[in-house]
């Protein structure tokens, strides 16, 4: 670790001394009638006949299912039929793509709405609740009519075209407004109260399961592109349905809690301070999080506080002169 504070003439280098309630499915579908995955006998009989595969899917996986093309889902079945995957592998794969695309939408639509609703923040008052409220729903607005927009021009078969290009370039809104790299008045915390990511959160989150099952299905050689490609529309969908939610606005659905989601499970742990709902807390991360802020503010002060901060936690602190670091 390398550390120079605003009053260091050396550098220091510090050395270490010697489950959610059950549900409903997602929108967009989950809890629609299995028949797509299930053979009706003959019609002597009312038995319905489910292959292997159909007796796996349901909520989330059996939504994705049913979005799919019949090629990809015979591909799916083949799969299972097989023995290459099993019917909970796959089920866990289709999870963990639904989340994927619920996750990128939700962070375009963070980056839009950061873009849209910086001026708030350079007015005589902070932004209200109401004032954020109001503009996120304008936000929402234009990010539907621009997916809209896109989503015809693929159907129609101009997904090459320059207005394609810039429509998906909009909804990316990977391009930042420079209002965003400047100090609003009073040091005024541009901070969406919408859009963090709390531990917990089950319908974006992953789990390692659901992960590793995804890496099993890649490996088998189906076509994750296409897959993924079916599935963009229902994570935009889902994504403004959740901060829809997180900000009491109406008319945009609502999904559905992962009732599988297990926190042990998941494959990244996260603990976000200025969101954190009600939920378990990760004291762990929370104690991370506090000795990182303990560090930076050190750093802030001078060098004099780096040392003091790093000898208190233990560490043995070794001052390197900047002649010998320009050598190395």
């Amino acid at each position: 670790m390398n550390v120079s504070g605003p009053a260091a003439a050396n550098t220091i280098i510090a050395q270490p001394s010697a489950a959610t309630a059950p549900s409903q499915p997602s929108s967009d579908g989950a809890g629609a009638s299995g028949s797509a995955i299930g053979s009706a006998s003959a019609a002597k009989s009312d038995s319905v006949s489910l292959s292997p595969l159909a007796k796996s899917l349901h909520d989330e996986s059996l939504t994705v299912f049913n979005a799919l093309s019949t090629e990809q889902r015979s591909a799916l079945s083949a799969l299972v039929d097989s023995g290459k995957m099993t019917g909970e592998e796959v089920h866990d794969a289709l999870k963990e793509r639904l989340k994927e695309a619920r996750t990128k939408a939700f962070g375009a639509g963070f980056r839009m709405f950061a873009n849209d609703s910086a001026g708030l923040y350079f007015g005589d008052q902070p932004p209200s609740i109401d004032d954020m409220r109001d503009a996120l729903r304008s936000t929402l607005e234009r990010r539907s009519a621009l997916f809209d927009r896109m989503t015809s021009l693929e159907q129609d078969g101009k997904a090459g075209t320059d207005e394609h290009a810039a429509l998906a370039k909009e909804l990316a809104a990977s391009d930042m407004n420079p209002l965003l790299n400047r100090k609003p008045p009073d040091n005024r915390a541009m901070l969406s109260p919408f859009h963090g990511i709390e531990t917990g959160e089950s319908r974006l989150m992953k789990t390692k399961t659901e992960v590793n099952a995804f890496e099993k299905l890649r490996a088998s050689g189906f076509d994750i592109a296409g897959l993924d490609s079916r599935l963009r529309g229902l994570g935009e969908k889902d994504a403004q349905a959740i901060v829809a939610e997180r900000a009491k606005l109406s008319g945009y659905g609502r999904v559905a809690q992962d009732r599988e989601f297990s926190i042990d499970d998941a494959s990244v742990r996260l603990l976000d301070p200025h969101f954190a709902g009600a939920g378990a807390q990760d004291t762990e991360a929370m104690a991370r999080i506090n000795e990182g802020r303990a560090f930076r503010a050190a750093a802030d002060q001078s060098a004099d506080a780096v040392r003091s901060y790093l000898k208190s936690k233990g560490m043995n602190v070794v001052e390197v002169p900047s002649s010998v670091l320009k050598k190395l």
